[in-house]
């Protein structure tokens, strides 16, 4: 059995084949700036998906499932978008019944948070019993995952979760979500660009390409930050294991390595229970990876955290 994943953040909308092992057998990429109304949105997937099936990927009617992620919070039935700073056209569109009836096939709709936090905690050998996984890129997402079951953080919330404001002083910078002081404001994609612009040079790659280099001052403000965030989630959820992904630490290893080390000295120095913080190994393609298997072959998971689905008669497994 093969499974669908569509991963659809604030930079890139990605629709991949994954089969029943969790290898990712084909990828397309589309900006997400292509899309500014959700019939736009829903006619991409439906289309990228028939193609696919005209390819000669049959398992996706034949027993398949698809998986749809999206950046932001979702209604408690999970047929729609609550709120969704990067995606606002996507609020309150019926759209998993809308992928659902053009496709015929089984549908689940989750966040990105979830998918690439599944992607994520699947690649684990062995998997930990208690997982955190925070990833950085235009916004940011924070998954949990405890006794090998995700829970669910987006019920009934417009703004970031508490534990990931990271600055409570009185000059902490709004965020888009309503707070101030969001881990979001100063260790996201932008949040860092801007940083760069205001303090470090533009530098020339080795292939000729302008990437901005990360100076001493901003590599050491965003692992400062981090290393907050971190401590706030290990006193929230106890995890043995926590992942850093998404495109801000692909671009700049650096900042895992420092937040890391960070991390490690301050450990060393309390009598807490060792965590063990690592760079995540799926880059960009954690959120597809997930979002196919939550609604494959792992549809259990997400479905054991679904009590509000489940009194109304949904089930996230076929």
């Amino acid at each position: 059995m093969i499974s669908i994943g569509v991963d659809a953040g604030g930079t890139s909308t990605r629709v991949g084949i994954v089969d029943s092992a969790g290898d990712l057998l084909h990828v397309d990429h589309t900006p997400t700036s292509t899309f500014s109304a959700p019939d736009q949105f829903v006619t991409h997937v439906v289309g990228v998906v028939n193609k696919l099936v005209e390819d000669g990927h049959h398992g996706l009617t034949d027993g398949g499932s698809i998986g749809v992620a999206v950046a932001g919070t979702l209604d408690r039935g999970r047929e729609s978008v609550h709120r969704s700073v990067n995606l606002p056209f996507l609020e309150g569109h019926p759209l998993r019944q809308a992928i659902a009836d053009e496709l015929h096939t089984h549908t689940v709709l989750m966040t990105d948070a979830e998918a690439a936090t599944w992607g994520e905690y699947s690649a684990l050998s062995p998997r930990p019993d208690r997982f955190v996984h925070l990833r950085l890129g235009t916004g940011l997402a924070c998954g949990v995952v405890i006794d090998h079951n995700l829970l669910r953080l987006d019920a009934d919330r417009t703004g970031h979760l508490e534990y990931l404001v990271v600055d409570r002083g009185p000059t902490a910078l709004p965020c888009s979500c309503g707070k101030s002081g969001c881990l979001e404001t100063i260790a996201s994609g932008p949040a860092i660009a801007r940083q760069i612009e205001g303090t470090g040079p533009i530098a020339k790659s080795e292939s000729g390409s302008t990437t901005p280099t990360l100076t001493r001052i901003v590599t050491e403000r965003v692992a400062n930050v981090l290393t907050i965030a971190i401590a706030n989630l290990v006193e929230q959820f106890h995890p043995s294991v926590i992942t850093l992904g998404g495109g801000v630490i692909e671009a700049w290893p650096q900042i895992a390595e420092a937040t890391v080390d960070k991390h490690q000295r301050n450990q060393a120095q309390s009598s807490v229970a060792v965590v063990e913080v690592i760079r995540a190994t799926r880059g960009d393609q954690a959120g597809v990876i997930g979002a196919a298997r939550l609604a494959g072959v792992d549809c259990h998971a997400l479905a054991t955290t679904r009590g509000d689905a489940r009194e109304s008669g949904a089930s996230a497994c076929v």
